[in-house]
C-alpha cells in the first residue's frame, strides 16, 4: 500500500533522478487529501503519519534501505492510516495501491529492456 504513496508522488513520465527522490509529507498528504476525500481531521492526522513514516524511511537509509525494513515500516504506517481512513477510504487506498503498482512495474520493464 505504501507503495500507492510513493507511485501518487510520482509521475509515469518523470525522469530517473526525480523517482528516486522520496516526495514530502506534504505532497503525498495533497494527493491523498484530493483522491480519498479527506477532512480536515483526517488531513492533519494522514499528514503526521505521512511525516513519521518519512522520517522513519530516511533514517533506515531511504530507497536503499533493505526490503525488510521498507515493509516493516510501511505496514506500521498503514496501521496508522487504518485508524484515521474510513473503510471506504482504505478500499480507496487500496485500489489505488494496484494500480501503482502495476504502473510502476510496467516502468521498471520498459527500464530494462
Amino acid at each position: 500500500m505504501i507503495a500507492l504513496l510513493f507511485g501518487l508522488a510520482l509521475s509515469s513520465s518523470a525522469q530517473e533522478e526525480s523517482r528516486r527522490e522520496m516526495p514530502s509529507a506534504e505532497q503525498m498528504t495533497e494527493r491523498m487529501k484530493t483522491r480519498l476525500e479527506l477532512t480536515d481531521e483526517q488531513y492533519k492526522s494522514v499528514y503526521a503519519a505521512n511525516e513519521e513514516m518519512i522520517k522513519m524511511i530516511e533514517e533506515a537509509g531511504g530507497r536503499e534501505a533493505d526490503q525488510e525494513t521498507r515493509t516493516k515500516i510501511r505496514k506500521q504506517h498503514l496501521m496508522k492510516l487504518n485508524e484515521v481512513l474510513t473503510p471506504e477510504q482504505m478500499g480507496k487506498l487500496k485500489e489505488a495501491n494496484k494500480t501503482g503498482s502495476t504502473q510502476k512495474k510496467q516502468i521498471h520493464r520498459v527500464e530494462k529492456k
